[in-house]
C-alpha cells in the first residue's frame, strides 16, 4: 500500500512544507480561501508548461496575497518589460477581489534537469510528438543522473501505449528511490500525454538524498567522534 501513496503528501509537516498556506480572520472564511486557492492554481495550469513553471506556493490572508512561482524561464513569466507578470496580476487581482492585495515573486529553478515536474513535461511532449514512451523516459533518466543531487529516478507511465487496446504500465528506474523513508527528499510530478489513443499518464520520482533534522545531524556528529 506503500507505493499508492502520494510521496509529497506523505512527508508534509516532515521535511515538506504546505504549498497552500492561509491565514483567515475568521474559520468562516477557509471555504472562500479554498475556493480562491483552486481559481488561482486552475489558471496558472494553463500556463505551466509555456513558462516552465516547477511549483506554486500561494499565502492568503485578509490583506494579502502572495504567490511564489518557481520556473526554470524567469523571463517567460516576467515577459518582455515585465508586461506578462503586470498582464497575470490584474487576472490575479480579479480572482482574490479588490480588498486583497497582490504580489508575486518569481524564482529561479536552480536545476531544472533534476526537477520532476519538468521531466514529467518533457515525457508527455515526447510522447504526444509520438517518440517511444521508452525512449521518452531513457532519455529524461540519462538527463537527470547527470546531476550531482540526484541519487536515484523512477518514470512510469500507464494508458493505451502505442494504440494497443488494453491499457498498462511500463516504468524505468535507475539508482536508488527509497519511497518508505520519510526523512528521504522525494521530487514528485504527475503529468499527462493527450495522443490520439487517448490520455497517457506520467509519473516521475527523484531521490535527492536524506533530510536529516537538527538532531539526527548531532547524533551523526556525536556518532564519527
Amino acid at each position: 500500500m506503500g507505493q499508492k501513496t502520494r510521496p509529497d503528501g506523505f512527508r508534509v509537516g516532515i521535511n515538506k512544507n504546505w504549498d497552500s498556506r492561509w491565514m483567515p480572520a475568521h474559520s468562516s472564511e477557509r471555504k472562500d480561501y479554498l475556493v480562491i486557492d483552486q481559481n488561482i492554481r486552475k489558471y496558472f495550469s494553463k500556463y505551466e508548461r509555456s513558462m516552465f513553471i516547477t511549483s506554486l506556493v500561494i499565502e492568503l490572508s485578509p490583506s494579502k496575497a502572495n504567490l511564489t512561482v518557481t520556473t526554470a524561464r524567469r523571463g517567460a513569466v516576467l515577459g518582455k518589460d515585465n508586461e506578462t507578470i503586470k498582464k497575470i496580476t490584474r487576472d490575479l487581482q480579479r480572482i482574490v477581489g479588490r480588498k486583497t492585495s497582490v504580489n508575486i515573486d518569481v524564482v529561479n529553478e536552480k536545476n531544472p534537469d533534476s526537477s520532476a515536474k519538468l521531466l514529467a513535461v518533457e515525457i508527455a511532449q515526447n510522447i504526444e510528438r509520438r517518440v517511444s514512451f521508452r525512449m521518452a523516459q531513457k532519455w529524461a533518466i540519462r538527463k537527470a543522473m547527470r546531476v550531482d543531487n540526484v541519487k536515484g529516478i523512477k518514470t512510469q507511465v500507464i494508458g493505451r501505449l502505442n494504440g494497443v487496446d488494453m491499457a498498462r504500465k511500463e516504468g524505468y528506474t535507475q539508482g536508488r528511490v527509497p519511497l518508505q523513508t520519510i526523512r528521504s527528499d522525494i521530487d514528485y510530478a504527475v503529468e499527462e500525454a493527450h495522443t490520439t489513443f487517448g490520455v497517457i499518464g506520467v509519473k516521475v520520482w527523484i531521490y535527492k538524498g536524506e533530510i536529516l533534522s537538527t538532531k539526527d545531524k548531532k547524533d551523526i556528529v556525536k556518532g564519527d567522534k
